[in-house]
């Protein structure tokens, strides 16, 4: 079992041999570093990349300062440096930037160091400088970072679920009403507790089954599909499995299911999980869903807590779907375009795939729906008016109705 994930400031790395990720982080300041002046800095001062794996923990390299010299000016350096790695990691997933949720972690960094060395020790004007390399339990920051974001997530996030499988003798990956590691996926979010979890059920209805196939290969194209429907982060991932006889003259079946789910939000944080199964058994179908069953439990601890960062890297709950059902010319998208542009806190519009007779737009937009929705909807535009069929608190539809 396997897993991966990049920052937001980098591409993903191909190296999962290594699962190591480099940092430096420079201080501008030779001063005492306690902990709230610590945090104080993280927030005003960029971090440095982050590239790599995650499974066999994180790698990072950082600096940390104190006054004076002699061994009890390295060791508070230590602490500093420490300290200063620990948020720089945690620096992607705060919301709005802000660090200080992470408090309860950062008062306690040494918890989830794995181990540390000091690369080199300087002394300049009475301030000890420490460069060190220090390797972090990543899976035990997540876990714990998710927790913490978890309240937030669980009431703006939603969650789009989409698993195709290629069951025993198929030739080909499907994504069908109804499959069982889509099913399994969604209990695992919902059992966590959040409560806008949604699949193949909804988007069948408006996609081809070969179309939305094509586009979860592709993080671009996925993140294209959350914005059409107003969503923050996405599972996806494909389910084969396999049987046949476990030895030559042999009555049981040896059953197989290989699953790998890539997490991708809808801004930021892209992660992969891998799992296998194998079981031995004397019922074809039963022995696969076993299996499959077996694989989906392998990984379900890890994709609750990577969903819920990926939510929080992309700020869920930061953007407004507008959808308008009915035959609307390009004058007639610019018009909205325009007024949408004109509500307050409205960011850059976007203009996403058009359907057969529907029309959508996507904007960043964290204020009350209702000024929007009235905005949109208040005076006519030329040959047509818009009328509400649902106004949710992330989702405008609309009807195109016409006026002559």
């Amino acid at each position: 079992m396997t897993q991966s994930g990049a920052g937001p400031y980098s591409r993903e790395s191909h190296t999962p041999a290594t699962g190591v990720r480099e940092h430096r982080a420079r201080h501008a300041t030779r001063a005492v570093f306690s902990v709230i002046l610590t945090l104080m800095l993280l927030m005003l001062f960029p971090m440095a990349p982050a590239f790599g794996e995650a499974s066999e923990g994180v790698t990072l390299r950082a600096e940390g300062t104190a006054e004076g010299t002699g061994a009890e000016a390295v060791r508070q350096a230590d602490e500093n440096g420490l300290l200063a790695a620990m948020g720089e990691y945690l620096q992607q997933y705060a919301p709005a930037g802000d660090i200080r949720v992470f408090k309860g972690l950062l008062e306690r960094p040494r918890r989830y160091v794995r181990s540390f060395a000091r690369l080199d020790t300087e002394v300049e004007d009475g301030v000890t400088v420490v460069t060190l390399r220090v390797s972090f339990d990543e899976d035990a920051i997540r876990r714990e970072a998710a927790s913490v974001l978890l309240p937030q997530v669980v009431t703006s996030a939603r969650v789009l679920v989409l698993i195709a499988e290629r069951g025993i003798g198929a030739e080909r990956l499907t994504l069908s009403r109804g499959g069982m590691a889509g099913d399994a996926i969604r209990g695992v979010l919902t059992e966590a507790g959040l409560r806008n979890v949604f699949g193949e059920e909804l988007l069948l209805e408006e996609y081809e089954s070969d179309a939305l196939l094509a586009r979860l290969s592709d993080d671009t194209a996925t993140r294209a599909l959350l914005r059409e429907n107003a969503a923050d982060v996405a599972v996806t991932g494909r389910v084969s499995l396999q049987s046949g006889l476990a030895a030559a003259g042999s009555n049981l079946l040896e059953h197989r299911a290989e699953m790998e789910l890539r997490i991708v939000g809808a801004s930021e944080g892209a992660y992969t999980l891998t799992s296998d199964a194998k079981i031995l058994s004397g019922e074809l179908e039963r022995g696969a869903e076993t299996a499959l069953q077996d694989a989906c439990a392998r990984i379900k601890d890890q994709v609750m807590p990577l969903t819920v960062l990926a939510a929080a890297q992309s700020e869920a709950g930061s953007g407004v779907l507008i959808a308008v059902r009915g035959s609307i010319d390009d004058a007639g998208k610019r018009a909205i375009v325009d007024r949408l542009k004109n509500v307050p806190g409205v960011g850059d519009v976007e203009e996403l795939r058009p359907a057969e007779g529907l029309v959508r737009f996507y904007a960043p937009y964290r204020g009350d729906i209702g000024p929007l929705y009235r905005h949109l909807t208040w005076e006519a535009y030329p040959g047509f008016r818009l009328s509400a069929e649902r106004v949710v608190s992330r989702e405008v539809r609309l009807e195109a109705i016409p006026t002559s």
